[in-house]
């Protein structure tokens, strides 16, 4: 396949939250219940602010060797995860 990457924009759905988790999913069901989850993560310590407002990138990259790595970052903090 070779490397690749691709950067995506997400947000909170609730009010005040303050964490979020990024959960991974392989296949092409239109549901994640009927595909592979294989991997994920969490983000802690987002600003508490109303749903939609805070800017969490995710970053999914594949090297040359297949191994594929995500990263986030807070947008507003600065903070990675």
């Amino acid at each position: 396949m070779g490397p690749a990457e691709v950067c995506k924009t997400f947000t909170t759905a609730w009010d005040n939250a303050d964490r979020t988790e990024v959960v991974v999913f392989h296949g092409e069901a239109p549901t994640c219940s009927e595909n592979q989850q294989i991997g994920g993560f969490g983000l802690a310590n987002i600003a508490r602010v109303k749903a939609g407002k805070p800017r969490i990138w995710v970053k999914f990259a594949i090297d040359m060797d297949d191994i594929m790595t995500m990263s986030t970052v807070d947008q507003r903090s600065g903070r990675w995860g």
